[in-house]
């Protein structure tokens, strides 16, 4: 009985300092200077971890998959620095000009080094919904370098 009542308590304080330490750290940021908001988009998580700074050398990655009962497509979006981006298609786009399914996906893409350009057309480097998978704060400032 003795034993069980030293295994208790050494488990209770085991959990009370876990406890502590989570509390502490989440407090500070998990040891960083600076807090975090928590972020309701992509384009607000690069912006608040300074991506988007004048000077930036940043890089974020992020897999977007979509998947319906019609359409299914996978994509890798780079951001780098303040003025590169691109979203290259990973899986759903092909060659074939009658795939409804690589058509939908061909929307997103933006600077892909496979599909973007098609034999014989220039500067087709951008699918028509591009812009909603890309940060606003880069789009504003591409369309007012235009």
């Amino acid at each position: 009985m003795k034993y069980v009542s030293i295994a208790s308590a050494i488990t209770f304080g085991v959990l009370i300092l876990i406890g502590l330490m989570y509390k502490l750290s989440s407090l500070k940021g998990g040891g960083s200077s600076e807090s975090y908001r928590r972020s309701l988009s992509m384009d607000k998580l690069y912006d608040e971890a300074g991506g988007n700074d004048p000077l930036s050398d940043a890089r974020m990655t992020t897999q977007i998959d979509i998947s319906s009962d019609d359409y299914s497509c996978a994509f890798l979006m780079t951001h780098k620095g303040v003025k590169d981006r691109q979203i290259e298609c990973k899986s759903g786009c092909t060659d074939e000009p009658e795939d409804d399914n690589s058509n939908f996906c061909k929307q997103f893409i933006y600077k892909d080094s496979v599909y973007s350009k098609k034999e014989g057309e220039v500067g087709n480097e951008t699918g028509s919904l591009s812009d909603n998978l890309l940060d606003e704060t880069y789009v504003g400032r591409r369309n007012a370098a235009k």
